[in-house]
């Protein structure tokens, strides 16, 4: 099986469960002669706005959940007045490079919002 094919049924598992084991998963569905690897290479290249690989690339999550979980603890730290740190064990369980491109989503539209705002207080 081509790991597009395989990312397609992920990407329909993922709309129900939000994260999928990806041994299970494969095994489950007698996936077993795709090498994971090949797997994981699909995803970054070609899914990494709908997908997260976890740092173990074991798991797979839907992009929205870890958005939203991003979101969340943002607004906590912010609410307890407490510096972020991006290397917390909050954040741990996820690639470097896909916690700073949430982040940065979550500021560009923090700012959007703001500028929004103002422009209307302007106007």
């Amino acid at each position: 099986m081509k790991p597009r094919k395989v990312v397609e049924e992920i990407l329909k598992k993922i709309k129900k469960d939000n994260c999928i084991n990806i041994s299970e998963f494969l095994t489950k569905n007698n996936y077993e002669d795709l090498k994971i690897k090949e797997l994981v290479k699909e995803i970054e290249k070609n899914h990494n706005n709908e997908l997260i690989l976890d740092m173990n690339n074991s798991k797979i999550y839907s992009y929205e959940l870890v958005y939203t979980y991003f979101k969340l603890q943002l607004f906590k730290l912010i609410e307890d007045n407490i510096d972020m740190d991006l290397n917390s064990d909050k954040f741990s369980d996820f690639k470097p490079e896909d916690v700073v491109k949430i982040f940065c989503k979550i500021d560009s539209e923090f700012f959007d919002y703001l500028l929004d705002h103002l422009d209307d207080k302007n106007s």
